[in-house]
């Protein structure tokens, strides 16, 4: 028996990764950045679009590239380098996003199957 058939209905199983697009999608992924009142989509097209700044990398690019290349470049060249950081699910079992959406929407935007490193809180 694999070690998720022996889970029952009340346990959680803690992941190293998790694919792109469910971390971007609101209905698996809570996210610790969304304002009230903000549509989802809305707070995805801003963290994108910082994302593909030049000069604007989060904890995935060499320094020496730091100034020359986004993070949506790194990400496309190197993938999610970084960890991003989950809370396991308080709310409806549904597990926050609370560091890494540039990431987690950059990756999500190159490849929503893209595997992305967790760090579970």
């Amino acid at each position: 028996m694999a070690a998720h058939e022996s889970l029952n209905g009340n346990q959680f199983q803690y992941t190293m990764f998790e694919p792109a697009g469910k971390l971007a999608d609101p209905t698996q992924t809570r996210h610790g950045d969304l304002i009230e009142g903000q549509r989802p989509e809305d707070l995805q097209a801003k963290k994108l679009e910082r994302s593909q700044r030049k000069g604007w990398n989060e904890m995935n690019t060499v320094e020496a590239d730091y100034n020359n290349i986004s993070l949506h470049e790194s990400i496309q060249n190197r993938g999610v380098v970084e960890p991003v950081r989950l809370f396991k699910g308080v709310v409806n079992r549904t597990p926050q996003l609370v560091n890494g959406h540039h990431r987690v929407f950059a990756a999500n935007d190159i490849n929503p199957q893209m595997e992305i490193p967790v760090r579970w809180h």
